[in-house]
């Protein structure tokens, strides 16, 4: 009969307490959730194919810091199967103008919480592209900003920039609503900046209770474990055989 190391049958619930502390606990503690965004997207108006909505797009705001001397400083666009660069969903949003679009959210500013706000930037086949930046602001006050990572962006193509600002305990800015900004830089007619699929996760660094159902399940999977210990040790114990009786 094969002999088990004792040791490693002690250990063994141990190690598949640790695994579903790792699953389920651990997990709740830190969870990235996101912050809502209207019409992040732009798929609001539905627009035709190849279609336009010019100096209005729903839900954000457009702030001009000079001018180009050109009528449409913004809008929507849903283009042609031969013009797609990439975009999610069917239309987005394009600058062509010094300015930013901006949105101010519901959310505030929160201690211990770190912010990752993701946007596509993308490069049109029509036109040049402006100085490009993606903002998160708190009570107007700049957090974080990208206008570098993704130069030279790609002709005719979307990426995506990504911008993480940690919240410590304490900030000037705290509880102030947080802000959204897609900029197009100083320039001039011809230039033209894409964007679209805005994303904003906020993940709180604090640790919380874990959540009741989360506890329960712990404790009845240590129960399962230590049971199910106690039943293979009884089976691996080992058995004395009698032996045969000599005749007499």
């Amino acid at each position: 009969m094969a002999l088990v190391n004792p040791f490693v049958i002690v250990l063994a619930p141990f190690r598949v307490f640790l695994a579903v502390l790792l699953i389920v606990v651990l997990p709740a503690l830190c969870v990235a959730a996101p912050v809502a965004v209207l019409n992040p997207g732009f798929e609001d108006p539905v627009l035709a194919d190849g279609a336009q909505q010019l100096n209005s797009i729903p839900g954000w705001t457009w702030v001009a810091t000079g001018s180009c001397g050109n009528p449409t400083n913004h809008g929507l666009t849903n283009p042609t199967a031969g013009n797609s660069i990439g975009e999610e969903g069917s239309n987005y949003a394009f600058l062509q103008c010094p300015g930013y679009l901006s949105q101010v959210l519901s959310e505030v500013l929160l201690p211990d919480t770190t912010y990752t706000l993701q946007v596509l930037v993308g490069d049109t086949a029509t036109h040049f592209l402006g100085g490009y930046a993606v903002s998160l602001l708190a009570g107007g006050v700049t957090l974080a900003s990208d206008s570098t990572s993704l130069n030279p962006l790609p002709f005719n193509q979307f990426l995506e920039a990504t911008i993480v600002f940690a919240n410590g305990a304490s900030h000037p800015q705290m509880g102030s609503p947080l802000e959204i900004r897609l900029w197009m830089g100083p320039c001039c007619q011809f230039f033209q900046n894409a964007y679209d699929h805005v994303r904003l996760d906020a993940t709180n660094l604090s640790a919380p209770v874990p959540e009741p159902s989360a506890a329960v399940l712990v404790s009845t999977a240590v129960a399962a474990i230590s049971l199910n210990r106690r039943r293979k040790d009884n089976s691996w114990r080992p058995r004395c055989r009698r032996k045969p009786s000599r005749p007499v």
